[in-house]
């Protein structure tokens, strides 16, 4: 499967900055991860800890980040027509992102698979290898170091990547510091709220429910619904840590009209209903774009999941 999927755009540290933190983005609808890279980490923005006037790009403000851009195979994409785009999975309407959600399951199905293998790569890559490097300095622990983040469509396929459990059903939870969606949405987000709450009202589970039981119901009514399967031993990793329980980091624009400002505010109180840790900003004036004070925002988001490891001093 990986084979339909071109290989990802990966811009490193430049030395003497050294790799030690991994921002994983997912591109929005009919763009592509080199062409995401371009406009994302070219856009300036001020410092958010000012010591000059000069603007700063985020891969400035982040040295020693590795930054990886997946892209969308090629499919089908039914709100162009048919024509065929890069997209993580299909997309019917883009004035109700509900409309054709059949169409999107096959789609999404693909990419948590292809997704979870990018992520455990990196993961992987961040591994110490020995108790110190070639030049004796000591690599130290390295779980937390890998965060996922989309725009649009990739910040939708995002949430449906962490919501599937796929990721800790492989044994990478501890690995994932967190996870960002820019101007996003929750598809099946309906189908979700009701398996979350199923039994509630017939006895079968009380209004105080934890969050893991919420949290399973989710994964196994998504996993259920896109056809992914589990065996038992990756069962037993989702009965661990959770990427709920991670920072988790949701930006939109007030007056973005392709993507409502009301379909991330819908996806971000369905993370809060499983327990997640959702750090929350509306920009006013900002449309379907990237803004100023978002990508300052950002970087505190990510200085709050690394601390000063991988943030420009």
């Amino acid at each position: 499967m990986a084979s339909s999927y071109p290989a990802p755009f990966i811009i490193s540290p430049t030395p003497p900055n050294t790799h030690q933190t991994t921002l994983i983005l997912l591109h929005g609808t009919s763009t592509t991860g080199p062409e995401f890279a371009s406009s994302f980490l070219s856009f300036p923005f001020p410092q958010p800890q000012p010591k000059t006037n000069t603007p700063i790009t985020l891969q400035q403000a982040l040295p020693n980040t590795k930054f990886v851009f997946p892209t969308g195979k090629l499919r089908k994409t039914t709100v162009f027509g048919g024509r065929e785009t890069n997209a993580w999975f299909d997309v019917s309407d883009f004035g109700d992102r509900t409309i054709g959600e059949d169409a999107m399951r096959g789609g999404i199905r693909e990419s948590i698979v292809y997704l979870t293998g990018i992520v455990e790569d990196e993961v992987k890559l961040l591994e110490p290898k020995s108790e110190c490097d070639e030049d004796g300095q000591g690599r130290g622990d390295r779980s937390g170091r890998v965060v996922l983040g989309g725009f649009s469509q990739g910040s939708a396929m995002g949430v449906m990547l962490i919501l599937s459990r796929m990721l800790e059903a492989r044994g990478l939870a501890a690995d994932i510091g967190g996870f960002t969606g820019l101007s996003g949405w929750c598809p099946f987000r309906l189908g979700l709220e009701e398996s979350i709450f199923s039994g509630i009202l017939d006895g079968d589970a009380s209004i105080e429910e934890g969050y893991e039981g919420r949290r399973e119901k989710a994964a196994s009514y998504l996993r259920q619904l896109i056809d992914i399967r589990i065996d038992g031993n990756e069962e037993e990793g989702c009965q661990g840590e959770s990427l709920l329980d991670k920072k988790i980091f949701l930006a939109h624009g007030k007056e973005d009209a392709k993507m409502k400002i009301e379909w991330g505010a819908q996806m971000r109180d369905l993370l809060k209903t499983l327990g997640g840790d959702v750090w929350w900003e509306a920009y006013v004036g900002l449309g379907h774009w990237y803004g100023e004070e978002e990508m300052k925002d950002l970087v505190s988001f990510l200085e709050g999941v690394w601390g000063g490891t991988a943030i420009r001093e």
